[in-house]
């Protein structure tokens, strides 16, 4: 599959975004790893390194989902896990910054 061709999909289909999408989904699903990462690991907290770790774990995932077939591959999903977990990782600075003051 080429990069962007479901991400296009949603967007020339628009009817208005729900939680139920999976463009929204596969955002939502990656905020809570970007935003828990520094904070469990804080040799992860760099915004490079946090990158990459969501690819990898995202990479993961979507390999799980090849070997046990419950879903497809789909290079789009390794872009919106990865949007997902930066938002998280931008949220937890913000949160970190709010709390020292």
């Amino acid at each position: 599959m080429r990069p962007f061709q479901t991400i296009l999909g949603y967007f020339s289909n628009f009817d208005g975004l729900s939680i139920t999408d999976q463009f929204v989904g596969n955002v939502l699903a990656f905020v809570p790893f970007g935003f828990l990462l520094p904070f469990f690991i804080p040799r992860l907290g760099s915004f490079i390194r946090m990158v990459g770790c969501t690819i990898a774990f995202s990479f993961s995932v979507e390999i799980a989902q090849l070997i046990f077939r419950v879903g497809a591959f789909d290079v789009d999903d390794l872009l919106l896990n990865t949007f997902g977990g930066v938002i998280g990782f931008l949220l937890s600075k913000v949160f970190n910054k709010k709390n020292r003051g």
